[in-house]
């Protein structure tokens, strides 16, 4: 419930209990009245049993009243005022509502503030977002302009469930300058999300497929940030374990509000058996490439158990076959462009949807009962839209507007994932008239 609604609530309340103390007046004597039309008695009661005026028995003890009593105007006034002012800044809240007007846009500061602090995160976010309107605008005093920024930084680094809004004030407030070297540092730290991947079955003497991904984790939805993660140290069951091969250095750089990763491989030396791998990197952020002063920088520390297996073991095992998996592979289509019959360049499009568990295919596709391999697809499973579009592919002599594909279980691909260790594992899918779009078709 919002603020100005519950101070509709509270001026409407306030009139009732005036309009109440209005009706109900103030004694303005000791006479005798009649309780049922209010008739002052004085010098008829008690020698007259009936009310002159309503003809009302007086005989019960409730019958008179001591004391007439005067209405207060000033009372009934107010209560008055209160009521209109209550009940018509709730019809227009009303009215408001099914209209569709932001009624945060002509809230006072004090009132947004307010809402800021409580209720659903819903009514937060809309209060948040207005006060980062009016940041961004420069409509703030100096004063709530250091409070709304001390509550945003207060915020991100509480448990509390975060609210993006947050960030987008502190991102005003960084590209505006308000916020000093060390709150600018903090925002980034805690803003920023880095989640390594590492498989948990290599085998020896193999490649290891190592994957950092950073995404803005209590920050603003707008935030737009480049991270250097370096691998500063490797151990193997206490042993040191750097990489031969290979210098561990990602360089990603995140979209507001979107995720980046990074995958190398790196032959990392370690006997068959199962093998406690511990990593220490150092991070440094950016709000581009080719910054050189960092915004921030930290390390972080991973640990977990690596099965590492002999030589030309599979590490991908093949389960779920009885998972119904078909309905997930959706919006299937194939990007001609080229001469028909000619050389034409193929770029498939696939989305997976809510897919139940972990999938890795090879893709064929059949022309005229010839096979022409496309490249392969891998996505974890779990709630959400993953769309691709594949690597393209050339072939000669293709004219048609449809074409078979054919999904194959495929822990080739599985195994170039970090993550992924077990894949959907039943027969082959098949979907018949995949549409082919021509585009910049040589006629």
């Amino acid at each position: 419930m919002s603020t100005a609604l519950i101070l509709a609530i509270l001026i409407v309340l306030v009139g009732v209990v005036l309009m109440a103390i209005g009706l109900h007046g103030r004694r303005i004597n000791d006479h005798p009245v009649c309780r049922s039309c209010r008739f002052n008695l004085v010098g008829v009661y008690p020698a007259v049993g009936t009310c002159p005026e309503c003809g009302g028995d007086l005989a019960p003890d409730r019958a008179v009243r001591r004391g007439a009593r005067q209405r207060r105007r000033g009372a009934l006034i107010a209560g008055s005022v209160c009521l209109l002012v209550g009940v018509g800044l709730g019809g227009a809240m009303a009215w408001g509502s099914a209209a569709g007007f932001n009624w945060n846009t002509v809230k006072p500061v004090w009132m947004l503030m307010r809402e800021s602090e409580s209720g659903s995160p819903a009514n937060i976010a809309a209060a948040v977002a207005e006060l980062a309107d009016r940041l961004d605008d420069d409509k703030l005093t100096e004063t709530t302009t250091r409070r709304l920024i001390d509550r945003a930084l207060a915020e991100q680094a509480s448990d509390n469930e975060w609210v993006p809004e947050w960030g987008e004030v502190l991102r005003l407030a960084e590209l505006s300058g308000l916020l000093t070297p060390s709150e600018v540092e903090r925002m980034y730290k805690l803003g920023i999300v880095i989640e390594l991947e590492m498989r948990s079955r290599v085998a020896a003497g193999e490649p290891w497929p190592i994957s950092v991904k950073a995404y803005s984790g209590r920050a603003s939805t707008h935030q737009s940030f480049t991270v250097f993660c370096s691998l500063i140290e490797m151990t193997i069951d206490g042993k040191p374990a750097m990489p031969a091969d290979a210098d561990l250095r990602f360089g990603l750089g995140a979209p507001g509000g979107g995720t980046i990763s990074s995958l190398q491989t790196a032959m990392i030396p370690a006997e068959p058996g199962e093998r406690l791998v511990k990593t220490h990197w150092s991070v440094r952020a950016t709000r581009a490439f080719g910054d050189k002063q960092p915004l921030a920088e930290w390390t972080f520390r991973d640990a977990r158990t690596v099965q590492v297996l002999e030589p030309g073991r599979s590490l991908i095992e093949l389960v779920n076959s009885s998972v119904p998996i078909r309905q997930s592979i959706q919006k299937l289509s194939i990007e001609a462009g080229g001469e028909r019959g000619g050389s034409v360049t193929l770029t498939p499009s696939i989305t997976f949807i809510d897919p139940p568990t972990d999938m890795a295919f090879a893709i064929e596709m059949m022309v005229d009962g010839e096979r022409i391999g496309l490249s392969p697809v891998a996505q974890r499973g779990g709630n959400g839209h993953y769309s691709f579009t594949l690597g393209p592919t050339v072939v000669t002599g293709f004219e048609v507007d449809t074409v078979t594909l054919v999904f194959r279980p495929s822990p080739e691909a599985a195994g170039q994932v970090p993550g992924i260790d077990t894949i959907w594992g039943g027969e082959d899918i098949v979907f018949d008239d995949v549409p082919v779009e021509w585009v910049d078709e040589v006629p």
